[in-house]
């Protein structure tokens, strides 16, 4: 969307320019064109830009999104001021003033409501939830088949992305967190996961979180390291099937690099992921109701709970993540685009 709108926003102002140098000949007159409309849209786009402040705290606007809205800005003043100026000219300098002040309006800072948090793990120090909801995670060591026998591992504390000590943890061999089931973890009709990972490339179908794999949600890493995100839904006792189940493309993460990722799910069937702040990929599945009901505790960096992966998959010789994982939310509604920008632009600065 932002390259686009630069790219639109140069081929106007080459336009323009062509147009103003065309029609400026000493024997033609002005155009006389009506631009009242345009004139009032430029002027509530100045109120617009000139209130705003940019910086990490909620009513503020990502970094850089000034200066973009103001280039459109000064590119509709350039039309208003040109009296050659041709009425196609107007009319496309409106319509891109316009989609410019909602997408500069799309980067303003508005954290999700605290009602629509079922979780939040720090990480700092514990995998205590920091949301109050209790949803509190134990350390746990991976599948038998994921490390050197006689050597198990837990998910380990470390540096997070800001260089604080003990403020991540560090997952490999099945290391995971292992949250007691409840309903809260399994939402009925809208879902939504944040999570910075900085991940180590491997052929392993790396799970992110997980109710139950496929049977209930799951975030993980396919092929070419894509995010993959998979929601079911049951029409019937015997009957069920997928709301969600695809991957990010085009969008890879790059291994050994902190990137912030969101998957959202709209009980609309309307599915969005993105990546550090930027919508990579938004779908409709075409399927819509409520969401599986399962059972099973939450896992963190693990397809199953040990226990349950011993016993449903015991010739298993994948599903862990490798890698580091921070700050993960889990909500009960969609997310919004800004609501996604938002928790990118707050949790990127260490000032919180």
């Amino acid at each position: 969307m932002k390259n686009l709108l630069k790219l639109t926003i140069a081929v106007f102002i080459l336009t323009t320019a062509i147009f103003t140098g065309c029609d400026k000949d000493d024997d033609k007159e002005p155009t006389n064109i009506d631009k009242t409309e345009l004139q009032a849209l430029y002027d509530e786009a100045v109120v617009l830009h000139d209130g705003a402040t940019e910086g990490t705290n909620p009513g503020q606007y990502a970094a850089g999104s000034k200066a973009e809205f103001e280039t459109v800005i000064d590119a509709a003043k350039t039309v208003i001021d040109d009296d050659y100026t041709s009425e196609a000219t107007v009319a496309a300098v409106i319509t891109q003033l316009s989609t410019a002040m909602e997408v500069f309006k799309s980067k303003k800072i508005e954290p999700v409501s605290s009602e629509y948090v079922i979780a939040h793990w720090l990480f700092n120090g514990d995998a205590t939830d920091a949301s109050g909801n209790g949803h509190d995670g134990t350390l746990k060591s991976g599948h038998t088949n994921f490390y050197t026998a006689g050597s198990p591992v837990e998910p380990v504390l470390v540096a997070d992305r800001f260089g604080n000590a003990e403020s991540a943890y560090y997952f490999d061999k099945g290391a995971n967190i292992e949250v007691p089931y409840s309903t809260d973890l399994n939402p009925s009709e809208e879902l939504a996961v944040s999570v910075w990972i900085k991940m180590e490339s491997q052929d392993n179908n790396d799970y992110i979180i997980s109710l139950d794999r496929w049977i209930g949600y799951k975030l993980n890493l396919q092929s070419e390291d894509k995010l993959y995100f998979t929601i079911r839904k049951q029409t019937d006792p015997d009957t069920w099937e997928f709301v969600v189940d695809e991957d990010s493309n085009p969008f890879t993460v790059n291994a050994n690099e902190w990137t912030h990722v969101v998957c959202s799910y709209a009980k609309e069937g309307i599915t969005k992921f993105f990546a550090n702040g930027e919508k990579v990929r938004e779908f409709e599945s075409g399927v819509t109701g409520n969401l599986m009901q399962v059972t099973k505790n939450l896992c963190i960096g693990q397809e199953l709970p040990t226990a349950d992966y011993i016993s449903e998959a015991a010739d298993a010789t994948d599903g862990f993540f490798k890698g580091t994982m921070d700050d993960m939310r889990l909500y009960n509604k969609a997310l919004t685009d800004a609501e996604a920008l938002s928790i990118y632009t707050m949790e990127n600065s260490e000032a919180q």
